[in-house]
């Protein structure tokens, strides 16, 4: 099944293609710096929940599809050599974090996965992790774990195997496939967030 993907002005749009439970990681990350990303963005209240979690989906890169406005993708780091969180200039959508180009590794905000028609469950999958729970506002969520799930990093280290041995980071529409660059140069964050 393939989910539209569109920033809340509707500039950007695309999909992600071949969703199942089966090909990503389904879960809840309640770290400090999504929580800050969601501050840079001025948008806590629709991206955080009542935990500070914000609701990700990880896939391969290959699996997502602009189909137009990708002019508008933009990207931030937090720290010099944090990862990229990619967003929208034209709405400051939240899109996706990724690592490098030669990572098959991209979280997709749920914030800019379209549902409409859709149960989110049962094309994702049920949350079935709750990280970083260290940085909770509030109560954790019964079974969250204060940093990662020893068997979501084992997940995350396998599908990054295999997808460095499939090459399934390309083609990656955040990174030129030429010079594997990011398509937009990241605005690096050195100041903190008042």
């Amino acid at each position: 099944m393939n989910v539209p993907i569109k920033c809340s002005c509707s500039k950007v749009q695309g999909y992600l293609e071949d969703v199942s439970p089966k090909c990503g990681n389904h879960l809840k990350c309640m770290c400090d710096d999504c929580q800050r990303f969601a501050e840079y963005l001025n948008n806590e209240t629709h991206i955080l929940d009542e935990n500070g979690g914000t609701e990700i989906f990880q896939v391969s890169p290959s699996s997502i599809k602009f189909t137009q406005g990708q002019e508008n993708l933009t990207c931030l780091r937090l720290t010099q050599k944090g990862i990229l969180r990619w967003y929208t200039s034209c709405c400051n959508t939240p899109i996706a974090n990724t690592i490098s180009y030669k990572m098959a590794f991209a979280g997709v905000i749920l914030n800019c996965l379209d549902f409409s028609g859709l149960n989110k469950d049962d094309v994702l999958g049920p949350v079935k992790y709750y990280c970083m729970a260290k940085y909770c506002i509030g109560d954790a969520p019964e079974g969250a774990n204060a940093g990662f799930s020893k068997l979501l990093t084992l997940k995350i280290i396998i599908s990054l195997l295999i997808g460095r041995l499939l090459k399934r980071y390309s083609p990656n529409p955040f990174f030129n496939e030429e010079t594997g660059q990011p398509i937009s140069k990241p605005f690096i964050l050195i100041k903190p967030i008042q």
